[in-house]
């Protein structure tokens, strides 16, 4: 009988010990899985942040956020190819961009209602294009830039009024001049003449 009993605690021992076995065993696969997930959650984490602060950095830097073809150059990322460019508090461009800067066909919407549409180089409007005026006028343009100043050639293509000269935000304003149209308009006589001065 005492065999008996010996042999009975020994396997109520070995059961004891397998289950507390199987316990720890489960534990430290929970304990594991908690720990991947942890990680995960600290890397997805990190990941948010990084680009949180990349676009926090870029949006600060550049006043703008984009969307587009990039460049690879010198380790820095740069606008290259066809893109977005929503510019804060000045509108939004769409065409194409070389190293990072406005350059070939594109479309720019300001923010006041203009919409100008034609060639770039170097972040600047350069060439024949065209402008749409938010009051319903439309314009013919060349343009390019004279020390600093935008110059252009524009022609009202409903009334035929020219302007040549520099313009400021698409308005004129500084030296130029202008040719107003010739016939009759809006009960008037035009004659044609041209004006040459300053315009404010």
């Amino acid at each position: 009988k005492a065999e008996e009993e010996r042999v009975k605690k020994a396997e109520e021992e070995k059961v004891r010990r397998a289950q507390k076995a199987e316990e720890e065993r489960v534990k430290q696969a929970e304990d594991e899985r908690f720990r991947k997930a942890g990680a995960r959650m600290l890397l997805l984490l990190s990941v948010f942040l990084g680009v949180a602060i990349c676009v926090y950095v870029y949006v600060y830097v550049t006043k703008g956020i984009y969307s587009g073809e990039t460049k690879l150059v010198d380790g820095r990322t740069v606008r290259h190819g066809k893109g977005k460019l929503t510019v804060f508090y000045e509108g939004v461009y769409e065409g194409t961009f070389v190293m990072g800067l406005k350059h070939g066909a594109g479309k720019f919407a300001y923010q006041n209602g203009d919409v100008y549409s034609g060639h770039w180089h170097k972040d600047q409007p350069s060439g024949r294009g065209t402008l749409a005026k938010k009051n319903g006028n439309a314009f013919t343009t060349t343009s390019g830039y004279v020390d600093g100043s935008l110059v252009v050639e524009m022609t009202n293509t409903m009334t035929g009024e020219e302007y040549a000269g520099v313009v400021v935000d698409w308005q004129r304003h500084g030296t130029g001049k202008m040719r107003k149209y010739s016939g009759i308009l809006n009960g008037w006589q035009q004659n044609g003449d041209w004006f040459e001065g300053q315009w404010m």
